[in-house]
């Protein structure tokens, strides 16, 4: 979550309002406090000045009366006097008092709110998008709307491109170890091919021992015509059956030619295939 400037100044004042209108309470309560002291030391004069004014009266002297009488009359007087101005001490006593305790806790929660407003003002630095300051002058500034719907773009952009570098490192990383597991099965090959006797090898002693066997047949026929004609058959059938196994093993080297040669085209496709995804995908990421 983003917001600009002007939002989070406007949050802001929002808050310091209402935490002045919670404070106009108790400043009224304060003011009410004291207003009502005052309000009991004029009631605790407004007693005492008409106390001692009877007072002064009582002390002439009129027939018949004697001091202890005027003296009794001093006593009640200065009693009236007394408790107005003990109304209006202790009226005025009680509304300073309650002034302090509500001031205080005023103090209180003045700190309080201070605290709650500089802790949330830096949460919303925290999520407070930076923006342009507009001139005052006609064609002086800019619409920051628009610098931050470019700004927006451009984040998403370097994202999507921060993840389409990471995808290229993961496939490159791919292409590196199918191209390791390729080279291992051609080393394999093809040190199985060297270790393979060779197939010519094999038919140069196969036509020696064709001739040998040739020549040996030659001499016995020489050596005895007359069980030429008796042993002819057995002879001919062996030579088919030799002949049989020689092209079975002639077709079983062309299909083992076949077959490794079929590996190594499979292994050297993979390859190439490998190789350009790899040049292909390096060139995607030079053009993007």
């Amino acid at each position: 979550m983003q917001i600009n400037t002007s939002s989070a100044r406007t949050i802001l004042d929002s808050v310091a309002i209402r935490m002045d209108e919670s404070r106009d309470i108790t400043r009224y309560i304060i003011n009410l406090l004291i207003f009502l002291g005052l309000l009991g030391t004029f009631y605790g004069l407004a007693t005492t000045i008409p106390g001692v004014v009877d007072t002064i009266r009582s002390l002439n002297l009129s027939d018949g009366e004697n001091g202890a009488a005027v003296v009794g009359q001093l006593l009640d007087g200065l009693e009236g006097q007394l408790a107005g101005m003990g109304t209006a001490f202790a009226s005025s006593l009680l509304g300073l008092a309650g002034s302090l305790v509500v001031g205080l806790l005023e103090l209180f929660a003045g700190h309080g709110q201070n605290r709650f407003y500089r802790e949330m003002e830096e949460w919303l630095s925290t999520i407070t998008r930076v923006g342009f300051a507009t001139g005052d002058a006609e064609g002086g500034g800019f619409d920051q709307s628009v610098v931050a719907t470019v700004l927006d773009h451009m984040v998403e952009q370097i994202d999507s491109l921060q993840g389409l570098f990471r995808k290229a490192e993961h496939s490159r990383l791919e292409t590196e170890e199918k191209i390791d597991v390729l080279t291992g099965a051609m080393l394999r090959m093809t040190e199985r091919l060297e270790s393979a006797v060779d197939p010519t090898d094999v038919l140069v002693q196969i036509a020696e021992n064709q001739e040998r066997m040739n020549d040996t047949l030659s001499q016995q026929k020489v050596a005895s015509a007359p069980q030429t004609q008796e042993a002819d058959p057995e002879a001919k059938m062996r030579l088919r059956s030799i002949d049989v196994q020689l092209l079975k093993v002639l077709e079983e080297m062309s299909a083992g030619r076949t077959e490794n040669a079929t590996q190594i085209h499979d292994g050297l496709a993979r390859l190439t295939r490998a190789v350009e995804n790899l040049h292909n995908n390096t060139r995607e990421i030079q053009g993007e």
